[in-house]
């Protein structure tokens, strides 16, 4: 039982590692000075930066990266609770709460903001996890969560659109 239990967590361990060391031979990826960018806490990687992203859609919320980003991303860990990141914008957080970075096959809900990769490697941000809502109470804890981050969202939107990456 030992055994098993010590395999397991060193491959979580190599997992981990490896999304870090992703995409390190395509691109080197410094924080930018101004824009938006992601790092994934507690580590301080660079997880995303402004140019990575293609686009922003504002009724699905659904994020397209560069291939290269795309392939980066698909390589690190979307574990919820234990990972996170927080988006910066021109070196100031962004949003005020960390954001979850969530996968397709998590099976508990987060009434609070994701970064969402699904099973068939598409990006969301949104207010919560999973994206389909199949109460009236959740609901009505997403909204009053969006709410009150209406500020910010409406700031990421903003710069986004300026930058010609919003679709609808």
């Amino acid at each position: 039982m030992k055994t098993l239990v010590f395999f397991i967590f060193g491959g979580l361990a190599l997992f981990a590692i490896s999304c870090s060391q992703a995409g390190k031979e395509e691109e080197s990826k410094e924080r930018p000075a101004t824009g938006l960018y992601a790092e994934v806490i507690p580590a301080k990687e660079l997880l995303f930066a402004e140019d990575d992203i293609i686009s922003f859609n504002l009724a699905t919320r659904e994020i397209i990266f560069t291939d290269i980003a795309a392939k980066r991303l698909s390589s690190c860990s979307f574990d919820g609770y234990s990972t996170s990141t927080n988006l910066f914008l021109n070196g100031e957080r962004l949003f005020k709460s960390a954001i979850y970075l969530v996968c397709g096959f998590s099976s508990f809900r987060i009434d609070d903001l994701v970064f969402y990769r699904s099973e068939d490697s598409k990006y969301y941000l949104n207010d919560g996890y999973p994206l389909e809502i199949y109460s009236e109470g959740i609901r009505k804890i997403r909204e009053k969560n969006a709410q009150k981050r209406k500020v910010e969202w409406d700031t990421f939107v903003d710069h986004l659109s300026k930058a010609g990456k919003i679709v609808q």
